[in-house]
């Protein structure tokens, strides 16, 4: 299993490869809608980055429905890093 470091990391540089964002631009609280400029199609992207990286599938569906459950509160990329975390301890879990 990845460390919480690791993920994080893996969150960043599918980030910067689907975007062109710089590296030192993102931390754990940097939202992605709001700081960041991401849409849907950049979601897809960076989403994609991080399937190649991990091997997990994260469903855009899911990513939406955490950002509409609380409205005002923008996607991080510290969230971002926990949900594929729950995901990839989900698939283990099988």
């Amino acid at each position: 299993m990845l460390t919480d470091s690791d993920l994080l990391q893996h969150v960043k540089t599918s980030i910067v490869t689907a975007l062109g964002t710089q590296a030192d631009e993102l931390t754990p609280e940097t939202r992605l809608f709001e700081d960041l400029g991401v849409d849907s199609v950049d979601l897809l992207d960076v989403s994609y980055e991080l399937e190649r990286l991990t091997g997990c599938e994260l469903e855009l569906a899911e990513l939406f429905r955490r950002q509409d459950a609380q409205p005002g509160r923008d996607l991080t990329v510290q969230q971002l890093a926990d949900i594929l975390k729950g995901r990839l301890e989900a698939a283990e879990g099988q």
